[in-house]
Formats: structure tokens, sequence, C-alpha cells
């Protein structure tokens, strides 16, 4: 019996073209539905009865497994059958007939994804920028002076946009900058970052985003005075832009780690992305997305490589390729530091992109070519998103809602 599992394997790895983590999940379902059979006393397949898969499942559902994965094991089953009963050896003799015909096929009521809203995304793709400031005051310090030396511009908009909001808060700012002082210096941006975030906000992005050269210099001179804190920002600038992609493009966390180099086309706009099923599709990238992940690439990134070279994009700190359980981590870890009180894990990031795209008026085409679904009918779940936003805001507001009776 074992040996038709592994012929299996071989087949939908070799013929199907499926990915490794969906082989990895038959494998698990159908040894573990082995393991039952042969505590059973059951040596053929063609010996299983509807009753065996039935306990079998019921058996799963009772050690605390979700009924997705419940689904998920009574699917790889039916599947199994499927090859056993189409595409075994002519001359074995397998099966007399398809179990699995017998059982009424479960259907899960749609489940809505999880999701954040525009401003949790906000402060989950902010909150690595706050913990690179945070990480050595004379980070605060180089940032100011190359404020006031390589981006006069973006430094006077500031200094406008507070003597226009807050006299008293732009005469703070001018005493502060006489003092050499980096602690002054980090408390002036803390400050500033609470009462005018979108100022702070927007100067921090343009030194970032169009003085990579600037930033390049203050990461080289932070590594003279903190050789581990500069480690640090290094990992904290590619945990940003990896955030950054995840929302701008809807990528899986598998097409993520996979990601070459020479797929990001970032002077045309655009990534190229190897999906499930070894299917290609090209992904716009915004603005914001593309001067961070470019960012990445030509400073952070040669910081991070050895050899022998990675040709993926995001490395880990000894060079090697990022991975799915790492990327997870660190999602995670950026959801709490930045107060989101929700489960949040890669894909909520790409739901949230197919989300919002919807919610502005997207075509649900558009959004299945993006996301890289075969079937459209994948891509309408995030219909029922929309509608429970709108049922939501019908049962708050309107005189006849639920709410309002």
């Amino acid at each position: 019996m074992f040996d038709q599992i592994d012929k299996f394997l071989t087949f939908v790895r070799g013929e199907k073209w499926l990915t490794r983590n969906s082989v990895m999940a038959y494998k698990t379902d159908l040894l573990q539905f082995f393991t039952y059979l042969e505590a059973h006393d059951i040596s053929s397949w063609d010996a299983v009865t509807r009753d065996h898969i039935h306990v079998f499942l019921h058996s799963v559902a009772e050690k605390g497994s979700k009924e997705s994965t419940v689904v998920r094991k009574l699917v790889s089953i039916r599947v199994f059958y499927n090859y056993l009963e189409c595409d075994h050896d002519e001359d074995e003799d397998i099966l007399t007939r398809n179990v699995t015909d017998l059982i009424k096929g479960t259907r899960l009521l749609p489940r809505l994804p999880g999701h954040l809203s525009v401003e949790e995304v906000d402060r989950l793709l902010e909150v690595n920028l706050d913990r690179l400031l945070e990480l050595n005051p004379a980070v605060c310090k180089d940032l100011l002076d190359r404020l006031l030396e390589l981006n006069a511009a973006a430094y006077k908009d500031l200094l406008d946009r507070l003597r226009e909001d807050n006299a008293a808060a732009y005469k703070d700012l001018l005493d502060r900058l006489r003092e050499d002082n980096a602690v002054a210096c980090k408390d002036l941006l803390e400050r500033l970052r609470e009462d005018y975030p979108a100022a702070c906000k927007d100067v921090l992005d343009r030194l970032r985003e169009n003085k990579a050269a600037a930033c390049k210099d203050v990461l080289d001179r932070l590594r003279e005075v903190d050789a581990n804190a500069c480690k640090t920002a290094y990992l904290l600038l590619r945990d940003q832009s990896m955030l950054e992609l995840l929302y701008a493009s809807g990528l899986r966390a598998t097409e993520l780690v996979m990601l070459k180099i020479d797929e990001l086309k970032l002077e045309s706009n655009y990534l190229r992305i190897t999906g499930k099923g070894s299917k290609t599709r090209v992904v716009p990238i915004g603005a914001p997305g593309q001067s961070r992940l470019k960012f990445y690439r030509d400073v952070v990134r040669p910081r991070l490589e050895r050899e022998p070279p990675c040709p993926q994009v995001f490395l880990s700190k000894s060079g090697k390729q990022l991975t799915r359980a790492r990327v997870w981590a660190i999602v995670k870890e950026c959801a709490k530091l930045a107060g989101i009180p929700k489960r949040v894990y890669p894909h909520a990031l790409r739901h949230s992109f197919a989300t919002h795209l919807l919610a502005n008026g997207a075509d649900l085409r558009i959004i299945q070519e993006m996301l890289g679904h075969a079937d459209i009918s994948t891509t309408e779940i995030y219909t029922h998103v929309n509608k429970e936003r709108l049922i939501r805001a019908h049962d708050q507001f309107h005189p006849r809602g639920d709410r309002g009776t």
C-alpha cells in the first residue's frame, strides 16, 4: 500500500507540477490515513470502506483539527483514489471500485479571509522605521544632519509645515537643533512622530527613497559606531521592504521567498512571479513599494550577501535564502510591535491587497490575474468580504438597519 502512495507522490510532483508544499500536504494526509488503516489491519486499498474513511475523519476532528483540515484530508483521499482508478499500472489490479464515489462531497461555507484595515496596514509598514530610529542615538543625529546637508528642500518643507501648524513646536525644533546632543535629537524625532507624523514621515521617506546614497552613508557610519546595531538595521530595512512587497503586490509567502533578483523589473514597475504550478504572471508594484525594494536591492542586500551568492531577493543574516517560517515569524513580530491585536500572517497581507483593491473599485478579473488564481470562484470570496462590510454599514447607519430599529 505504501508503494502506491510513493508512486502517487512522484506522479503529482513530476507530471502535475504541484508545488513542494502541495506535495507535502498530500504526503502528510495519505501517510496519516495509511497509519490508521494499518492499525485496523486493512492490507489493501480495495478493502477500504466508506465507514473506514468516515471514522478516520472523525478521529482527526476529535483531535482538535479545524474543519478545513478535515475536508483537506478527504480531498487528498479522493484524489488518491482517482489516481489509483485511472493511472495504476496495467498489470496491477488495485481497485475493483472507487470507495470515495460513495462519499457525498463536503463543501465548506465560504470562509471570509482575514485582512487588515488600511490604518492597520500603515502601522505595520511603519513599525520597522520606528525601530531603526531607536537602534542608536547616532542614527537619529546622522539623519537630522543629512536632512540639513543633503535634503534641504525636504527639511525646509518640515519647518514650513511646523511653522504653520504650531509656532511653539517650530521654536523648540530650532532650539534643539542648536544643541549638539544625540539624545535631544532622538527625543525631537520621537516628539515629531507623535505630534506631526505626516510631516516627519514625509521627510524621512524622502531621505530614504530619494537619497539612497545618504542613507548608505548613515548605515556606514553606524557600522563604525555600533556594528551590532548596524547589522540589525540591515535586517529591519529588509523586513520593511518585505512587508511592503507582500502588501503592494499580494504575493504568497512562498512566492516572496522564491523571488529572484532577475525577476525584479523595477524600472518598468512590475515583478515577474512564478506561482503555483510553475505558472508565471506579471504583477505591478506601486511607487512606495518600488522605491523601498530598490533601496533594499541596491544598498542593503549587498551587505547581506555571502559566497556562494544566492539568487533570491530576500536573504537571511547568513546570506542564504529566507525561509517561509522566518517570513511568518517576522510578520507576526512586526504586527505585535505595531499594536495590531488580531492574528496577522503573510497571507493576511495578500487578503488585504485584494480586499482593498476591490473596495476601491478594481475589476474582479484584474484582481484574479494579479493574485494568480486559476479560477475566478477563488477570487470571488473577496466579494463576500465587501458585502459583509456593506451589510455592517447598513445595519449601523440606516434608519431601518438593525441598530436603527
